[in-house]
């Protein structure tokens, strides 16, 4: 194992690869001094400090009892992914009931930087890569899920999600990490879906790409400013420039590189991306 650096940084479902994430020093780990229940747990709502913020407690600071953990407790709800027959690929979808509130699936794949993320982008273009799957982390830091990703990556977005992403905090180390998490109760072999909600740099007027979730609300394309899309009736138009789902959101299958138009370059990929 070797020092953590943006070049070897990657994640997989539940563990930290091909690096080490250094600890903080104990006095700066967030405690939230929970209690244990009659249940035997503690930490089971906002009543925790650290859950109310979204942190993760650290089980050497916490005792045994915790439930603020749900980045590593490994109870995800059983899902599967599928074909969806109506134009948008594969989606995931629940296999069991899952109550409102429940974590689903951490967005994982290879951290990069901008600079990496503009590499790569060029390198799709000139290979004829047709699908991507960036989500912002944090400034200069991107989750390429790619090569290197999960479930996740087969969500479908939706302008009616019944999910949404969160950004939580390590308590331990203080690094930031990406879930899914359910909006409201969802009933089994009901599609997965959160809202990729693009943040959107091109002129005004022009869309990013077409949105096919069907929903009553649907704004017509995956940008999040309503404004800036176009409506049915519209003439689908091309993205100005390369987007990216910001830490609520994602790039998916659905956005492909051959959908951009011919002129397109990603210099300005450090702009676009989801928000």
């Amino acid at each position: 194992m070797k020092d953590c650096n943006i070049e070897s940084y990657y994640l997989t479902e539940f563990l930290l690869t091909d690096c080490t994430v250094a600890s903080l020093p104990r006095e700066e780990v967030a405690s939230c001094g929970c209690e244990v229940g009659d249940d035997g747990h503690s930490c089971t709502d906002d009543n925790c400090l650290n859950r109310a913020l979204r942190t993760l407690c650290d089980s050497k600071e916490c005792n045994q009892g915790c439930r603020n953990k749900s980045f590593h407790l490994r109870e995800a709800p059983k899902t599967k992914i599928f074909i969806t027959g109506d134009g948008r690929g594969w989606g995931a979808k629940a296999v069991e009931p899952i109550p409102a509130g429940t974590f689903i699936v951490e967005y994982i794949g290879e951290i990069i930087d901008d600079e990496e993320s503009e590499r790569r982008l060029w390198e799709a273009k000139k290979s004829g890569i047709k699908n991507f799957y960036m989500m912002e982390l944090s400034p200069n830091m991107v989750i390429d899920a790619g090569s290197k990703g999960n479930l996740s990556r087969f969500l479908n977005s939706s302008c009616d999600p019944n999910c949404e992403t969160q950004k939580w905090r390590e308590a331990a180390t203080g690094e930031t990490r990406v879930g899914i998490f359910s909006l409201r109760d969802i009933e089994a072999g009901e599609e997965l879906t959160y809202d990729y909600n693009f943040q959107h740099f091109g002129e005004q007027g022009s869309t990013s790409f077409q949105c096919f979730c069907g929903a009553a609300n649907c704004r017509g394309a995956l940008d999040r400013e309503k404004a800036l899309t176009a409506t049915p009736k519209q003439e689908k138009t091309k993205a100005k420039v390369p987007f990216r789902k910001n830490g609520k959101s994602k790039a998916s299958k659905k956005l492909g590189l051959e959908d951009l138009e011919e002129g397109w370059e990603p210099k300005g990929s450090r702009k676009g991306r989801k928000s």
